[in-house]
């Protein structure tokens, strides 16, 4: 797990602090079916999406310059470049699914204290 954490590099650290920021908020919101608490986590899911976009792509670009530079590299290192280039996509969509299951939970309870 921490090699797949080295791996994706920098944008791993941003994605981590506002994805446990945005879980919890999540798991606050399922917890006590307040609007406020599920609207807040939600509204982090943009950023943290947004972020995994910015640390792959800077992965991947960080992987070509690493390939120009050397001509005659084996294509296994363009594999494992790109494969560890995809970690930072793991650990975002990871936080944007528990996110979301965790706040149609705490929509769920909030429905449940609506009067009908």
């Amino acid at each position: 797990m921490l090699e797949h954490f080295k791996a994706g590099g920098w944008g791993m650290f941003p994605i981590l602090i506002i994805g446990l920021v945005m879980l919890g908020a999540a798991a606050a919101a399922a917890g006590t079916g307040k609007t406020t608490t599920r609207r807040f986590a939600r509204s982090l899911s943009p950023v943290v999406a947004w972020m995994t976009v910015v640390a792959v792509t800077t992965d991947v670009m960080t992987v070509m310059y690493f390939l120009a530079r050397r001509p005659s590299v084996d294509a296994t290192i363009l594999c494992q470049g790109l494969g560890e280039s995809l970690s930072p996509a793991v650990l975002g969509a990871g936080f944007l699914a528990l996110t979301h299951l965790l706040t149609a939970v705490g929509r769920r309870r909030e429905d449940e204290r609506v009067p009908a």
